[in-house]
């Protein structure tokens, strides 16, 4: 059994981390495993396993530059899946796969709601035709599947349900490292964190502006958010001229990508996720292990899959930054606090992950 996997790079991003981990998993049930990747660069290099072989296209131009050698990799390489993610690569798979007739079984992985990232008619058009070359999808949360059947018009047989392989021992490890942030070690304040690159996704001016409500209230508040700032630099431009115009810079920092998020959440007073939308946001089930509390928006998909409609974190309305503040200043007052959280989080395990995408591949 020969299994490739193929990412744009090993970037500080959730669908990065998710597809390493789903390597390590399938590694140690004694598949042979190859990562392929149109740039072999990024913090998650490092955390590939030995024995999972990396096949770098080295693109300076892209993933549609290369459909001849994903061509070539489908048609040679005597894989019996390849299974790829985000839209534009899984695109870029399906047009090279066109007219092969000995190749490996092809499952997307689908990590976000398609109407909310495809932005015209003509352009959903092209990804549904490039999507019906597919053999099986994989979508991480019911909320991306119906998505999906509604959007593409897929057969729900071919889509399944696999939650992402997020939890490890790892994680347990890592969060009980040292950490050097000085505002996570004042016990004087009460620290909120935000997590993901930064993007208009995930709303962080709405964030800013519910800490901005909060500290007038609580003013021993401070919010750091984690995440890769070089991606968009006008939304990253704009979100220090918000925090300039309230004046409180001081209060809020940007320490860009971290190795390791976990300790950090663990010495959080809250985690907060305020984005437009969503897949399966995995920082929600990382701050559940490192029994963290958590507000959410409840944005399509997951956060309502993850924190079973309430029961382990606050949910509250896209875009509503009254709600949003008043839930974090009855959160740090103690009012709505979640128990149980690291037991949930183990829903989420790379091994049961795993044994699922077993279960559609052999």
């Amino acid at each position: 059994m020969k299994i490739g996997l193929f990412i744009g790079s090993f970037a500080g991003g959730g669908a990065e981390r998710m597809m390493v981990n789903l390597a390590k998993g399938l590694v140690n049930e004694g598949i042979d495993i190859t990562i392929y990747v149109v740039n072999k660069t990024g913090p998650f290099l490092k955390e590939v396993p030995e024995n999972v072989l990396i096949k770098s296209y080295e693109s300076n131009y892209g993933v549609k530059s290369i459909l001849h050698k994903i061509r070539k990799t489908l048609k040679n390489d005597g894989l019996n899946t390849f299974i790829s993610t985000q839209m534009h690569i899984n695109s870029a798979v399906g047009l090279a796969s066109i007219g092969l007739k000995n190749r490996p079984r092809i499952i997307f992985r689908e990590a976000n709601t398609p109407s909310k990232i495809i932005v015209s008619k003509f352009e959903g058009l092209i990804y549904k035709w490039c999507y019906s070359f597919a053999d099986h999808f994989v979508a991480v949360s019911k909320g991306v599947a119906d998505d999906m059947v509604e959007y593409f018009k897929l057969n729900p047989a071919k889509i399944s349900v696999i939650y992402n392989p997020v939890i490890d021992d790892t994680i347990y490890k890592k969060m009980n490292e040292v950490v050097d942030h000085p505002w996570f070690n004042d016990p004087k304040l009460k620290v909120l964190i935000g997590m993901g690159r930064i993007l208009p996704q995930k709303r962080f001016e709405d964030l800013i502006y519910s800490f901005y409500e909060v500290n007038k209230i609580i003013p021993s508040t401070r919010l750091v958010i984690f995440g890769n700032r070089n991606i968009d630099s006008n939304y990253y431009n704009k979100l220090n001229i918000i925090l300039n115009k309230l004046k409180i810079q001081n209060y809020v920092d940007f320490p860009g990508f971290v190795d390791n998020p976990f300790k950090y959440m663990k010495k959080a007073s809250l985690f907060v996720l305020s984005s437009d939308y969503e897949g399966l946001p995995g920082v929600l089930i990382q701050a559940m292990a490192c029994e963290c509390q958590i507000i959410s928006t409840n944005c399509p998909s997951g956060p309502n899959e993850i924190l079973q409609y309430g029961k382990y974190g606050k949910l509250v309305e896209v875009g509503n930054i009254s709600e949003l503040s008043t839930e974090i200043i009855n959160n740090l007052n103690g009012v709505n606090n979640y128990n149980n959280m690291k037991k949930r989080a183990n829903d989420f395990t790379v091994e049961n992950s795993v044994s699922k995408y077993l279960n559609i591949i052999i």
